[in-house]
C-alpha cells in the first residue's frame, strides 16, 4: 500500500508546511491532541527563549495570582530588611520590641509605602530612611503598572477555544466512505468566517533514510460564516484522496497523522482565534460515526450538549 501511496503522488509538487520532511523521532506526534507543537527548545538558556512578559502572559491564572503573591511579600520582605538596617528609630511611630515585632512594623510600613496607601503612623525620619521610602514608592508605582499591564493584556486576550473530537472517524457517505472530524467552540460568544486546512502526512523510506511527505486533504466544506453550533468536516475518500484503499492497519504502518488548522472570527474580542489539533493512525476510527449532539431546549433553543463530542456509535462500513 505504501508503495501505490508513493506512486500515486509522486508527480505532485513537494509539500512541506514547515514541519520538515526528515524523521528525528519515528512514530511521534507532530502536533499534540492540545494544538501544541511537538517541540522541545535547546541549546539557549530560559531567558534567552523567552521573555518575563510572555512567559507571565501565558501561565494559569492560578500560577500568575500566585506569582504576583510572592513577588509583593518577597519586596516588602527586601524592604523591610532594608529599613532595619538603617535602624527602626528611623522610622517616627513605631513601636520598638522584638527582632519579628520589628520585622513586623517594618514589613507593613513597607506595604504601606509600595502601594502608596501611607496610613499616617509611621513615617520616615531623616535623609536615609526618607530616601529609601521615596525609592521605595517609585518601585511600587513602576511595578504596580506592570502588572496592571498584564493583567489587562490577559483579560483582552481572546480566550475563544475550539474543542476537537478525541478521535476522528471514517464512516459510509454517500456512494463511498469519507474521513470526519467534530469540532465545537467552547465558549457562549459566538465566532464567525471559520475555515479549517487539513493535511494528511505519512512516512516513507527515502534513500537516505525515512522521510515525511504531505498532502492536502480536500474537504467538502472548508468554511462557514457562522460557526455557534457543532461542526463536522468531512473529506470524501475518492480516487484522488491519500485515504484511498487504506485500512487502519496501513495507517499504522506508514506512521500516518491528520493535522487540522482553524481559524475563526471572534466577534466579543475582535480577533482572529487559532486552534490546531492532530489524529495518529490509532486516533483514527474505522466503522463508526459521531452520535447526535444536539437538542431541542423547552424554550425553543437549539441544546449543544458539549459533553458528546466525541461520543461515537458503530455504523456497517
Amino acid at each position: 500500500m505504501l508503495s501505490k501511496l508513493t506512486q500515486r503522488f509522486k508527480n505532485r509538487p513537494e509539500l512541506d508546511p514547515g514541519l520538515g520532511t526528515k524523521v528525528v523521532t519515528p512514530k511521534s506526534r507532530l502536533i499534540l491532541p492540545d494544538g501544541s507543537f511537538h517541540v522541545r527548545r535547546t541549546g539557549l538558556p530560559w531567558w534567552e527563549r523567552t521573555t518575563p512578559y510572555q512567559w507571565l502572559g501565558q501561565i494559569s491564572w492560578p500560577a500568575f495570582a500566585c506569582m504576583a503573591l510572592v513577588g509583593y511579600a518577597f519586596t516588602n520582605t527586601l524592604f523591610a530588611f532594608a529599613y532595619l538596617g538603617i535602624g527602626l528609630n528611623h522610622l517616627q511611630g513605631t513601636v520598638a520590641g522584638t527582632f519579628w515585632q520589628d520585622l513586623r512594623e517594618a514589613w507593613f510600613f513597607s506595604a504601606q509605602t509600595l502601594t502608596t496607601v501611607g496610613y499616617g503612623r509611621i513615617s520616615p525620619e531623616g535623609t536615609l530612611s526618607s530616601s529609601l521610602a521615596a525609592f521605595e514608592a517609585l518601585v511600587g508605582l513602576m511595578g504596580f503598572g506592570v502588572w496592571t499591564g498584564l493583567v489587562f493584556s490577559r483579560f483582552s486576550r481572546a480566550r475563544s477555544k475550539i474543542l476537537f473530537a478525541r478521535h476522528s472517524v471514517v464512516a459510509p457517505y454517500k456512494e463511498g466512505l469519507a474521513w470526519m472530524f467534530r469540532m465545537v467552540a467552547s465558549h457562549d460568544h459566538p465566532l464567525l468566517d471559520a475555515d479549517a486546512y487539513v493535511l494528511f502526512t505519512w512516512v516513507e523510506a527515502g534513500p537516505q533514510g525515512p522521510v515525511r511527505r504531505y498532502q492536502d486533504l480536500v474537504l467538502e466544506r472548508s468554511a462557514v460564516r457562522f460557526f455557534p453550533m457543532n461542526w463536522t468536516l468531512v473529506h470524501p475518500i475518492g480516487d484522488d484522496s491519500p485515504l484511498n484503499g487504506l485500512t487502519a492497519a496501513d495507517l499504522e504502518e506508514i506512521d500516518a497523522e491528520i493535522m487540522v488548522l482553524v481559524r475563526a472570527h471572534d466577534e466579543t474580542y475582535g480577533q482572529t482565534v487559532h486552534s490546531r489539533s492532530s489524529w495518529k493512525a490509532r486516533d483514527i476510527l474505522f466503522g463508526a460515526r459521531y452520535a447526535p449532539m444536539m437538542s431541542s431546549g423547552l424554550d425553543g433553543a437549539t441544546e449543544i450538549d458539549l459533553s458528546a463530542l466525541g461520543k461515537i456509535e458503530s455504523v456497517a462500513m
